[in-house]
């Protein structure tokens, strides 16, 4: 009985060890929940989990358009036909964070590093080069939403032209 409790008392401490050092803050839990729900292009998640820039981008991604009168798939259909296959089910991505700071009005900053892990990522199909993210989150209504996501290294949007009158 007391090897017992001691196993039990021992795996619960691995596993509170675990939960507290290994799996990350709650900004970064719902960062990667985020992250994967983009992925798989879930967005009633992301528009709940979303406020300020990265609603706007969430809203843009899941979309519908239309291209020489036909209608098209929005970017997050396509997101989870490619993600559903049987390389995107496999891929992994691997996040480190580099840092996370909080200011003063409660918003966390999280600078992390993205690259693809698991068989898929040997793939040459596949763009394997580490990425870097700079998220932005604040703890709104009970729940982290996220306030922007963006790779800092990315060349600049181009300027969108006024339109012809």
């Amino acid at each position: 009985m007391r090897q017992l409790l001691l196993v039990a008392l021992l795996a619960w401490g691995g596993y509170y060890a675990f939960k507290r050092f290994a799996v990350g803050s709650d900004a970064y839990q719902a960062y990667a929940k985020y992250s994967e729900a983009y992925r798989f292009g879930k967005c009633p998640e992301l528009k709940e989990m979303t406020e300020e820039n990265a609603l706007a981008d969430v809203e843009q991604y899941c979309a519908s358009s239309t291209f020489m009168g036909r209608p098209m798939p929005s970017a997050a259909s396509m997101a989870n036909d490619m993600a559903m296959t049987p390389s995107g089910v496999m891929l992994k991505i691997v996040r480190k964070v580099e840092s996370e700071t909080k200011d003063s009005s409660g918003v966390v900053t999280l600078k992390l590093v993205e690259t693809l892990g698991g068989s898929a990522a040997r793939d040459p199909a596949f763009n394997a080069a580490p990425r870097k993210v700079v998220a932005r989150l604040r703890k709104s209504g009970g729940a982290w939403k996220v306030l922007e996501a963006v790779n800092p290294d990315a060349p600049p949007a181009p300027a969108q032209d006024a339109p012809a009158q």
